[in-house]
């Protein structure tokens, strides 16, 4: 290393004065460049992360809302089914309808199907 060191000094003394100050000069804009293309990298990368951060957590939120008042909407219809008077009624009979006959049992069911869908 201290060879590479010593030839580079030794070439770079032997040089004339206007190719001394190119070859700084060139040196020094190189550098100047790749640490403005580096910064601006880094820079570019880190705001990027930030903003695609702060939409997938706005994305997560309202998909969150949405479920929230979907399974509201379930509740409130479940709730609404099971405090209807005719669902009631049905529930009240249930005990007799389960020893009836199939016939029986199917109408029973139709009814609390179609007493759900109505109120849904």
């Amino acid at each position: 290393m201290k060879k590479w060191a010593k030839r580079l000094q030794t070439f770079f003394y032997q040089q004339t004065i206007t190719k001394r100050i190119i070859l700084v000069i060139t040196i020094l804009s190189i550098i100047s460049n790749m640490a403005f293309v580096g910064s601006v990298f880094l820079i570019m990368k880190n705001q990027l992360l930030s903003k695609t951060k702060t939409e997938h957590t706005k994305d997560i939120q309202m998909i969150e809302k949405q479920l929230d008042m979907f399974f509201q909407g379930i509740r409130n219809d479940a709730i609404a089914v099971l405090v209807s008077e005719n669902c009631q009624t049905l529930l009240s009979q249930s005990p007799e309808s389960q020893e009836a006959d199939t016939t029986t049992q199917y109408r029973k069911y139709k009814l609390i199907q179609s007493l759900i869908m109505s109120t849904i």
